[in-house]
């Protein structure tokens, strides 16, 4: 229904109380045929910056990138963390080649990443790529890969937002991992071992918006 998906988005300008919103998505690809073009409509009157489509859904996956190919998108919002690494098989790629900023939910897999590590120290060359807690240790493999822009952990907590806000400054840790000739033997091994740092920053996409680092949350 237009009418109710306008009368949605002239709620959401009340309640935040500015003229201007910087970014609108469809919320896990709610009916993209009628409410893309109204967004489109809000950004030539310049009520909306930027507009988008989500999903953490793998079955809507397919969906999601079909509109990637088919829609003017400035943002896609999906989930991604180090044990949670679908999004490099197509969205991810497809994000850079078309240009579209990639919004991460999830990068703690929810709660399912603090459940790996309960009771395991950090190991020591974390520090190499300047991760000083688990949290940003699981930020900065997001924040690594060259098609991601911002992240969303999400949190009520303001000392998780100042941790989770440390992934933000520093060194990255590097894409490939060493091989591993004995990988029985880390099988319950913390997520991510075998990985060594590198230097933070990369070349922006041709048309995403700036890069806005690791966000707020845990």
């Amino acid at each position: 229904d237009p009418a109710a998906a306008r009368r949605q988005l002239e709620t959401s300008f009340e309640r935040i109380g500015r003229p201007v919103i910087d970014l609108v998505q469809v919320h896990n690809m709610g009916d993209i045929r009628t409410q893309l073009p109204i967004l489109r409509e809000m950004k030539e009157r310049g009520r909306v910056r930027y507009i988008g489509v989500t999903t953490t859904f793998e079955g809507q996956y397919q969906a999601l990138v079909d509109a990637m190919r088919s829609e003017t998108l400035d943002f896609i919002g999906t989930n991604y963390a180090i044990d949670d690494r679908d999004a490099e098989r197509t969205i991810l790629p497809l994000a850079r080649e078309r240009g579209i900023a990639v919004l991460v939910y999830a990068p703690f897999g929810r709660t399912r990443l603090w459940r790996r590590v309960a009771g395991r120290e950090l190991p020591e060359w974390a520090s190499e790529f300047d991760a000083h807690s688990w949290a940003q240790f699981f930020l900065k493999f997001v924040a690594s890969h060259p098609a991601v822009t911002a992240i969303t952990p999400a949190t009520s907590r303001p000392a998780n937002m100042v941790d989770n806000m440390g992934a933000a400054r520093g060194r990255l840790r590097p894409r490939r991992p060493r091989a591993c000739r004995h990988r029985s033997a880390h099988a319950s091994a913390p997520p991510g071992r075998n990985w060594r740092p590198r230097r933070a920053g990369r070349a922006c996409r041709p048309r995403a918006p700036p890069r806005c680092g690791a966000g707020a949350g845990a």
